[in-house]
């Protein structure tokens, strides 16, 4: 028997017939999707054993008579382009076939290049057979550009796509990365684009049930089973199931014939307590493999600290925060579904002592980088900062226990190490404007800060304006502002918040001011001559944004229009998505004028119309809002009819303005009796308009209504209210694609 004992081989692809191999389900997954034609992603943490499942897989295939090719791609990614790189592959894949593989036949785009050399590909198949097409360590690929990356997968799926054609049916295509497709040019606007061609398969960690103890214990010296079967569980437990590890701690019990509890003990101690352990270069690559995540790292170790504090909410963070945290192997599901960290040793060395250190030198990386894009920017831009309070102009303070103001002085100083990391980009001017908890901004506030903006604007002395503000009120704020200032302004006025504060080292605040700055430093090409919402990395229309979240990194979305741009290592601006020119004021004009007495009502079951009616002879309002639960429809039952309760308003000259508590479709609206009615009886629609963008805007026509047709006739009064509430005036209204806009 002892003859016949497996080896253990943790560092490198192994031969299922002389050593351990723990077989999962997804092994007969992947094989009959294969044989099904399905191509596939197989993708799963570091060292998670798909190499070996590849290896496996390929050997089962060729006993079948099937053509396979496996390429590494880490041996053709170092070439100058991603054209080369596929000139290389051509190359040889084309020896392995027999053919002759010119680099010449690539196209003058990626899209044709990778196409051509598939069907190059297709062509050269023996008639009768099937090729398998593995590529391996696909990840290197992310060293190319995301749009690079994006335009190579445009290819496959074309490709793909035409599978009618009985060569290309013939060639399936497997991917053998750590993330899924779409991650790999998740930042690239491509119009819907998602690559859905490929069926994904997810090697998941070792579990410990009986049969995947058994497979390891074939592996053990020792002759008493069932000491072997408990020491094989507490290493699965100490690894997480993690099949490197598990492996490789397999690999150094194994052969001990006596004393196996010891053993593990002292490896334990060992993995728990020494830097330099046996698992000390998995650590280490771990931690180069999410420095390759670049502004994600932030939230995604956000999360990770919350996951490991057990203050983890599954609703609390994104997909996009998750989803690397899984693909890297930090984290997994329980049996339970519970998300927790992946095992002890994650947990003991992957402590907020080791997130800090990860993040400075995510910190040093990206300034390196900055400086060696400086070079690129012939000078400065001047950027105006509005301080106007919120939780990103406070600081925790450790002995309150709770986030407090600081003093102006004291604030810049907290300020000067965030802004220096982009001192030379542009050059930032601190304008104090107030210190104020967002949910305590006015009208009055809104002006001020207008003000502030009208006179840069004027006076041409910065390059863009940057206002922190606190984000339970930022979309009124910024909403407000777009209304005063209108569509001549020439640049980037943009808002930004954070959800946790200055002194927060794992915090949004540098994150956002930075990247805040860098959309209002923006040359011509790139620059949003819009007021805008910039929240962890999307720049939304101001006047199109509302807040979703009130932990969320990605606290900010924009539900009826897309966003403006998306920040990357570049600006990548969606410009079908901006303001036309042609709908652009030729002059800039401000007009900061507000209307605050407006009565606003929420419309829920059970709210009785009489209990406000006393207000409409009180001759104080400007106007009122009633928000509908739905598409602007209101009851109309009994004593809590709202019909009448707007007529009563209009035959007291006050208008009354219908909204939605959610974002609506107008055409529905239109096409809806229950809407239409409160319009019949005097109404006015606020379209699809967010909450924020209809309140601020009614404020404001009719504060300019008071302001310049004070005393004319209420007919033609209410006739101004309703054409300019109409009026698209700074892109606030309207459904994105509509020829009209």
């Amino acid at each position: 028997m002892k003859g016949q004992k497996k080896q253990f081989c943790p560092r490198a692809a192994i031969s299922c017939a002389q050593c351990v191999c723990v077989s999962r389900i997804q092994d007969e997954e992947f094989w009959h999707a294969l044989r099904h034609g399905d191509h596939c992603n197989l993708h799963a943490a570091r060292q998670s054993g798909k190499t070996t499942l590849t290896y496996k897989t390929i050997q089962r295939l060729e006993k079948e008579g099937n053509l396979c090719i496996d390429i590494d791609l880490s041996t053709h990614a170092h070439m100058a382009s991603m054209l080369t790189m596929i000139a290389s592959m051509g190359q040889e894949i084309g020896a392995e076939l027999g053919f002759r593989y010119e680099a010449s036949q690539t196209g003058s785009s990626i899209i044709d290049a990778w196409l051509c050399c598939l069907e190059a590909i297709a062509g050269h198949i023996p008639s009768g057979k099937r090729l398998y097409f593995f590529i391996d360590e696909f990840d290197i690929i992310r060293r190319f550009s995301q749009s690079d990356v994006a335009d190579f997968f445009i290819a496959t799926r074309d490709f793909i796509n035409t599978c009618h054609c009985a060569e290309h049916s013939n060639v399936v295509i497997t991917l053998i990365s750590v993330l899924t497709p779409n991650e790999y040019f998740m930042d690239v606007d491509l119009g819907g684009f998602s690559c859905s061609c490929f069926r994904d398969i997810y090697l998941p960690s070792f579990c410990s049930d009986d049969a995947v103890v058994a497979q390891l214990a074939e592996g053990f010296e020792h002759t008493d089973s069932s000491l072997v079967s408990r020491i094989v569980r507490k290493i699965l437990h100490l690894s997480g199931g993690h099949p490197y590890l598990t492996t490789l701690f397999c690999s150094i019990l194994c052969e001990k014939t006596e004393d196996l509890d010891d053993g593990f003990n002292a490896l334990e101690y060992d993995v728990l307590n020494s830097v330099q352990s046996c698992v000390y270069s998995h650590i280490t690559g771990m931690r180069r493999q999410l420095l390759d995540y670049d502004a994600r790292l932030y939230s995604m170790m956000k999360a990770f600290h919350r996951i490991q504090m057990r203050t983890f909410e599954p609703d609390t963070f994104s997909p996009t925060d998750l989803g690397p945290l899984e693909n890297v192997g930090l984290i997994h599901r329980d049996g339970t579904g519970n998300i927790i960290v992946s095992n002890p040793i994650y947990n003991r060395w992957f402590n907020a002592t080791w997130q800090k250190s990860l993040l400075d030198e995510f910190d040093q990386k990206r300034d390196v980088s900055r400086k060696g894009k400086s070079a690129k920017i012939a000078t400065r831009k001047r950027i105006a900062l509005l301080i106007t309070g919120g939780t990103i102009g406070m600081r925790h303070d450790e002995r309150e226990g709770k986030a407090v103001f600081p003093q102006q002085e004291e604030y810049e100083e907290l300020l000067k190490p965030i802004l220096k990391q982009i001192s030379d980009i542009v050059k930032v001017s601190i304008v104090p404007i107030c210190q104020k908890d967002g949910i305590n901004m006015t009208p009055r506030d809104w002006i001020d800060i207008i003000d502030s903006i009208e006179s840069i604007q004027k006076n041409k002395n910065y390059n863009g304006v940057v206002i922190a503000h606190g984000t339970d009120t930022m979309a009124f704020t910024a909403s407000a502002t777009a209304f005063a200032l209108g569509s001549g302004i020439d640049i980037p006025i943009v808002f930004t918040g954070a959800q946790a504060t200055i002194n927060n080292v794992h915090g949004d605040t540098a994150m956002n001011l930075i990247r805040a700055c860098f959309v209002a430093a923006q040359d011509e090409k790139t620059r949003i001559k819009e007021v805008v919402i910039c929240f962890d990395d999307q720049v939304y229309r101001a006047c199109r944004a509302q807040k979703k979240d009130d932990a969320r990194f990605d606290g900010f979305e924009s539900p009826a229009w897309p966003a403006l741009a998306k920040i990357t290592e570049d600006l990548l601006v969606n410009k079908i998505a901006l303001l036309p020119e042609g709908n652009r004021d030729t002059e800039f004009l401000c007009r900061p004028h507000f209307a605050e007495t407006i009565l606003n009502l929420n419309i829920v079951p059970g709210l009785k119309p009489f209990l406000f009616e006393s207000l409409l002879e009180q001759n104080k309002l400007d106007g009122i809002i009633l928000s509908s639960p739905g598409v602007g429809n209101i009851p109309s039952e009994r004593e809590y009819n709202f019909r009448s309760f707007i007529e009563k308003a209009n035959e007291q000259h006050i208008p009354v303005l219908i909204t939605s508590q959610i974002p609506i479709n107008p055409y529905t609206a239109a096409q809806y009796e229950m809407a239409l009615a409160p319009l019949i009886h005097g109404a006015i629609p606020a379209g699809n308009m967010t909450q924020a963008a209809a309140i601020t805007k009614f404020s404001w026509v009719l504060g300019i209504q008071r302001a310049s047709y004070g005393h004319e006739q209420w007919a033609e009064r209410l006739d101004f209210i309703k054409n300019t509430m109409a009026q698209n005036c700074v892109g606030e209204i309207g459904e994105f694609g509509d020829s009209e806009k």
